[in-house]
């Protein structure tokens, strides 16, 4: 029931206000005490959600949305839009990040640590495994099969055009980039193919997931609880990321057709407000100047306060800059959740991935560092020999 009071989209970065960041903190203390379960029916929450925007999508992809007309689009992308803005509601989504990820799970792992004598890297592997494979997940392990497929000399050209069109949304970011294109995947099949059917079982089991033994650690209902809501907040986090992406690659058709309706390119619709675009579909042409919609491309901070929401761009946006940045001195430790058991230290060149378009400077065997993965990283995390992120 807590509703918000300020937020922000700026820098590359999101962020609350103090005050909301100090009350949501005490809110979900109490909640998590009186019910362990809470995140697992926050995530549950999310992955309904998510089957939901999946369901609508399917449906509105098949349309024909040059004989639909401007009230009809209006209908449909705010349908599709209230849907996205359930699924990352600040409150419970950003909730997750920094409460339960960042400040709860750390806690409660150094508390199991301390409390079992006999905790591992297994149980830690365990503990930060999505409960169901993601959409990433099972592409992954179809792109390996095919790779068997293909050293088995079997004919694959047709299951190949299939996993493309299942999963080629998998390259975008949300609103931005292309997916995955036919020449891609079968690079991708080709070069998984030159690791061997020895190597390509070992990622196969890698990645199914398997039956787990927690019986053997002696653990008490709130601590299994607890273990079920990572498990399950951990597939739905992907999930949100996945399904925004499927949903704007498939309706890709549907913007199309409104940038051609009110006379802008899509980068320029994509970065119009909901309310805008309903406005601009109503007048029949944009009611934002393009050079602004060029601007919040370059660069822009979306803030809102006092129940209201600004877009700043140009000179307000410099203020702002100058209010709002503070610098912060490099650390020379990053601390946090490892994830994964390894055997020994792991070492490498590292590279600091901040958009899409540095993605093909990326080489096999780096270290990537980026503020947060998205499904369209899938191509150099393959590559890469560790992740660091500050999200997720």
């Amino acid at each position: 029931d807590y509703k918000i009071k300020r937020y922000r989209q700026f820098d590359s970065r999101r962020s609350f206000g103090k005050e909301d960041y100090d009350n949501i903190i005490s809110i979900l203390d109490e909640g998590i005490k009186k019910d362990p379960l809470l995140f697992f029916k926050f995530g549950s929450k999310v992955e309904s959600i998510a089957n939901e925007i999946r369901k609508n999508t399917d449906e509105l992809k098949k349309k024909d949305w040059e004989g639909i007309d401007n009230l009809g689009l209006s209908r449909n992308i705010e349908l599709m839009t209230d849907l996205q803005s359930k699924l990352w509601s600040a409150g419970l989504l950003y909730s997750y990040y920094f409460y339960f990820n960042d400040l709860f799970l750390p806690k409660f792992i150094d508390k199991l640590k301390k409390k079992l004598i006999n905790f591992d890297d297994e149980l830690m592997e365990y503990i930060t495994t999505p409960d169901k494979l993601t959409f990433i997940g099972e592409e992954q392990l179809e792109i390996l099969k095919l790779a068997k497929d293909l050293i088995s000399e079997k004919n694959i050209g047709k299951a190949t055009i299939e996993h493309w069109q299942k999963y080629s949304f998998l390259k975008r970011c949300y609103f931005w980039g292309e997916g995955f294109s036919l020449e891609e995947i079968k690079l991708r099949i080709k070069d998984s193919s030159k690791e061997g059917v020895s190597k390509i079982d070992k990622k196969i089991d890698k990645l199914k997931l398997k039956s787990f033994d927690l019986l053997k650690y002696k653990l008490d209902n709130y601590d299994l609880e607890i273990i079920n809501s990572t498990k399950k907040c951990s597939y739905a986090i992907n999930l949100a990321d996945e399904i925004t992406n499927y949903y704007s690659h498939n309706l890709k058709n549907m913007f199309d057709e409104i940038s051609k309706r009110i006379g802008v390119n899509y980068e320029q619709l994509v970065s119009m407000r909901l309310t805008e675009i309903i406005k601009s579909l109503k007048k029949g042409k944009s009611i934002v100047f393009k050079e602004d919609l060029n601007e919040r491309l370059n660069d822009h901070a979306l803030v809102y306060e006092n129940d209201s929401c600004k877009l700043l761009i140009k000179k307000e946006l410099e203020d702002y800059k100058k209010r709002n940045c503070v610098l912060i001195k490099n650390k020379e430790i990053l601390k946090g959740t490892i994830v994964g058991k390894f055997k020994s230290n792991i070492s490498g060149k590292v590279r600091v991935i901040k958009d899409l378009e540095k993605m093909p400077k990326f080489k096999k065997g780096e270290i990537l560092v980026t503020p947060m993965t998205t499904p369209a990283y899938v191509p150099i995390m393959e590559k890469s020999s560790a992740i660091i992120t500050d999200e997720g």
